[in-house]
């Protein structure tokens, strides 16, 4: 009977597996768990979280596997020194990713100058594709073709770490030449799939702009869709059109999600394309912010996080949410029906317009925002937890719940205000819910503060109150819940009645 994982275990578990998905050598993916994972499950046990690492270094750890890959090829003299578990003794020194990069690095550059950069013989390359101002695709056939580009690139395709990618069908590893065969790209596609796995350019870099521009037609010609295709700045348009992000035409059409971001160059070489149609979500990196000052169709959810946004031109028109998380935004116009989410969690000098009409939830986690509009429509959930928002207005209907956790400056739910769930309070400052206010659900509230809220007399609570636990009250009059109309009776002051003084006859 095998037993569950669970807690450290699966962990490692999951560390392990995305490591051997990055090789097919299983002593080299054994190697990458010694060396690499270490350190992946050391972010784990301080809280810093392994996949946030592994993705935010997924380059730096795929250069770490190159070289364990070239040190199992030539039988490289560190691995035979090993610990008591059969742990090479230079990999258990290693405590950071950087540390292992270093390591890598200076190993290449040792091997590197054992390789030549001499002329191409036959059958160690073919040319595969012809491309526009003198620039071609080579597929690169020898182990000797992959250690000329590795000295040239001064990257690790060659000194063995690709040498098992020549062989069969699977993958196929190309160059980007120009008029003198002079390589500026390096690219590893598994032909199958047609997935585009790596592109590098010099020193394991990002392309400059005018080779990946020059790579388009090859992409288009090839299917090439990968995250590796988008983070490069590729992206497909409608009838499989490639375009390169810095110069999307105007009015150009995609039948998908687009992604604009990923563009490594400095953003003035960006040319922002107007009138264009996204049958999918738009989703927006730095450097294309200027995107909503013009025109543009979006059928679906729109997406820019961590940006300076500018104000938003009455022309780009969107059928989804809008997502702006962390952000600094301009004006939104007036009148602006929202047929999703308004995601404005932790954004900076939010002011909403008037006639905003919203189908989804409005979030305000920890935003910088001070006021709702008092037409304000919002069908879906109201989440206001921890921000600077000052008072709800009268009035107000919100479609589902309300949660108003760590608001420090809301001091009572006003007048008419209408919550179709529950009305959440914990950790909040309010402390009166005002006349005619209407709760679907529950309010929630902290015992310790129970005795301090008042409940108007009008005011509808279908749901009761929940008493939430705290370290200092547990619950409230002996009861964790209680319903409405017998929480202000208990919240009336008493009322002694009048002895009457004793009479003769």
């Amino acid at each position: 009977m095998s037993k569950e994982l669970t807690g450290d275990d699966l962990v490692k578990l999951n560390i392990s597996e995305s490591l051997f998905a990055l090789t097919d050598n299983d002593r080299v993916a054994r190697l990458a768990v010694v060396g690499i994972g270490r350190v992946l499950f050391r972010h784990h046990k301080n809280g810093n979280g392994w996949r946030a690492v592994f993705d935010a270094h997924v380059v730096e750890i795929r250069h770490v596997v190159d070289w364990l890959t070239s040190a199992v090829v030539d039988g490289d003299d560190w691995l035979l020194r090993v610990d008591s578990k059969e742990r090479p003794l230079k990999l258990m020194k290693m405590h950071s990713i950087p540390q292992l990069v270093a390591e890598a690095d200076k190993a290449f550059a040792k091997k590197m100058q054992k390789v030549g950069a001499g002329p191409a013989l036959p059958g160690d390359e073919r040319l595969h594709m012809t491309l526009a101002d003198g620039y071609s695709i080579v597929r690169m056939l020898s182990p000797q073709a992959l250690d000329r580009e590795s000295s040239v690139m001064q990257h690790c395709v060659g000194l063995g770490s690709y040498d098992h990618h020549l062989e069969g069908d699977r993958f196929a590893l190309y160059s980007l030449r120009d008029h003198l065969n002079r390589p500026h790209a390096t690219m590893e596609v598994e032909i199958a799939s047609r997935t585009l796995v790596q592109l590098r350019g010099k020193q394991n870099e990002m392309p400059v702009a005018k080779y990946l521009k020059a790579l388009a037609p090859f992409v288009e010609a090839e299917g090439l869709n990968s995250g590796e295709t988008a983070e490069m700045g590729f992206v497909i348009g409608k009838g499989s059109i490639v375009h390169h992000v810095s110069e999307i035409p105007d009015a150009a059409e995609f039948d998908r999600t687009l992604v604009l971001r990923g563009y490594g160059d400095d953003p003035e070489d960006i040319r922002l394309p107007s009138g264009i149609r996204v049958e999918g979500d738009l989703d927006i990196g730095r450097g294309f912010e200027g995107i909503f000052s013009s025109s543009a169709t979006v059928s679906g959810d729109v997406h820019a996080r961590g940006l300076n946004i500018p104000d938003i031109s009455a022309g780009f028109r969107f059928g989804g949410g809008l997502h702006f998380e962390g952000s600094w935004v301009g004006d939104l116009p007036a009148g602006l029906h929202i047929r999703g989410d308004l995601v404005l969690k932790h954004c900076r000098k939010v002011v909403l317009p008037r006639g905003l009409v919203i189908d989804g939830d409005l979030d305000l986690t920890q935003a910088d925002v001070e006021e709702l509009p008092d037409d304000i429509v919002i069908r879906g959930n109201l989440h206001a937890g921890d921000s600077t928002l000052r008072r709800l207005p009268e009035g107000v209907s919100v479609g589902g719940a309300v949660f108003l956790g760590g608001t420090k400056q809301i001091e009572e739910i006003p007048a008419g205000f209408s919550v179709g769930g529950n009305l959440m309070l914990r950790d909040s400052s309010v402390r009166l819910i005002g006349e005619g206010v209407s709760v679907g659900g529950m309010v929630s509230v902290n015992a310790a503060i129970a005795a301090e809220l008042e409940v108007d007399a009008s005011a509808e609570i279908v749901g009761g109150l929940y008493f939430r636990p705290t370290a200092q009250a547990r619950n409230f009059e002996g009861r964790s819940t209680m319903p409405a109309d017998e929480f202000r009776l208990l919240k009336e002051p008493e009322v002694i009645p009048v002895r009457r003084g004793a009479t003769f006859g």
